[in-house]
Order: C-alpha cells, then structure tokens, then sequence
C-alpha cells in the first residue's frame, strides 16, 4: 500500500490535500497508533478512500484469555463531511509534510503510541480486532449491503462475541492519551462514554465506553 510521504527535516514544506485523502490518512495513521492490524488497514483504505462505504470501526483489545478488556471507537459523519467538502475552507487542507497527518490535525500522536504501548504491555494485550459498521444508506437493502460485504471482504460478526466485560482500568488508562484533547463526558451509574474533538477533521469523533469506577 502506497503511504505518504513525510520530510522530516524540512521546515515550510506543505501539500494542499483534498479532504476525503486527509480523512482517510487521518484515521489510518490513527489506527496504526492504536495498534490496527494489517487488515483492518486495508478495510480503511477500501471502505473510506476508495469507496466511502464504513461508518464506523471498533478496535477490540484481546489479553491472553482471548477477552476483551478495552474497545476504541470511530466514527464518520459522512453529512458533515460532504458538507465541509463542498465549501471553499473545507474541499482541501493544507499539511505541513514535516508532521504526521495526525499531528497536522490534532498533536498527540507521538504520545498516543507510547502511551498505548505501555498500556497494552502492561494488560497483557496480545491481539487488536476490529469490526465495522457501514453508512445507512448501504444497509437499506439485502443487495446492497451484500455488495458492500464483497468490496469489503468482511463476514457478519456474532453479536455475543462483542457483549463482553471492558476492563475498567484499561479502557481508562487509554483514555489517557487524551488528556490534551477537549472532550465531553456522559455518564450514568454502570457506564462512561468519552468523545474526544479531532481538530480541523470534525467529522470524525474518537468515542471510549468502559465501566464505571465504583
């Protein structure tokens, strides 16, 4: 797969960038900090910069056992993004090619991969998964969504196989690679839902659901 390429020494270099190719480098290079495998980082190049057909991806953080102990997700507002597309301050952004993309758009990317690394290493995480949703209008219809299933090379996933108990304390600590991030916060008594703001990308929200502390 062809990546962008990056000048490290140089300082005033910059590419003026269409937004869906932004979009797309934006939440692959987010993955991979995140510890994506290499098929989900197809799944993203097909499902978002060559087909617009993902809605939203889960990571799921397996231990040694095989459970679940952390979830990660992202998520696409295809309406806000076709939106800002189509004015004048939005169809294109400007990157210093001197910086990841994500740090173009937001600034902690050096931070998240360490962070993530020592957490993962520390709950004995051995295994990132992923799933995915697709935008509604694809789901509409059988054929359609079957279509979709074939681009994207996926199989429906078992419902049970993703209601299992998060670990509190890592969903938590990986909350915090966010710490620099403006962010919200919902709550009731069994769970937190954390979104965190993506900059200039607004149309991608990065949202962590784990248990409450007692």
């Amino acid at each position: 797969m062809e990546h962008i390429k990056l000048y490290p020494d140089v300082s005033s270099m910059t590419k003026v960038m269409p937004r869906i190719e932004t979009l797309y480098y934006f939440i692959y290079e987010l993955a991979q900090c995140f510890h994506a495998d290499e098929a989900a980082l197809e799944s993203i190049k097909t499902g978002i910069l060559d087909n617009q057909i993902i809605d939203n991806m889960t990571l799921w953080y397996k231990n040694k056992s095989g459970k679940s102990v952390a979830k990660l997700l992202i998520k696409i507002d295809w309406k806000t993004h076709q939106m800002l597309a189509e004015t004048d301050d939005g169809k294109n952004i400007e990157i210093d090619m001197s910086k990841s993309i994500v740090d173009n758009i937001v600034g902690w990317r050096k931070f998240a991969v360490a962070h993530v690394d020592a957490i993962m290493k520390q709950f004995d995480v051995c295994r990132v998964m992923s799933t995915y949703h697709y935008r509604s209008e694809i789901c509409k219809t059988q054929a359609d969504y079957q279509r979709a299933r074939e681009i994207m090379h996926h199989i429906p996933s078992v419902a049970s196989d993703l209601e299992e108990m998060i670990d509190s304390d890592l969903q938590s600590a990986i909350s915090g690679v966010f710490t620099d991030a403006t962010d919200s916060e919902m709550a009731d008594s069994i769970t937190r839902k954390r979104s965190f703001d993506c900059g200039k990308l607004s149309e991608v929200s990065v949202e962590m659901t784990y248990k409450a502390h007692n």
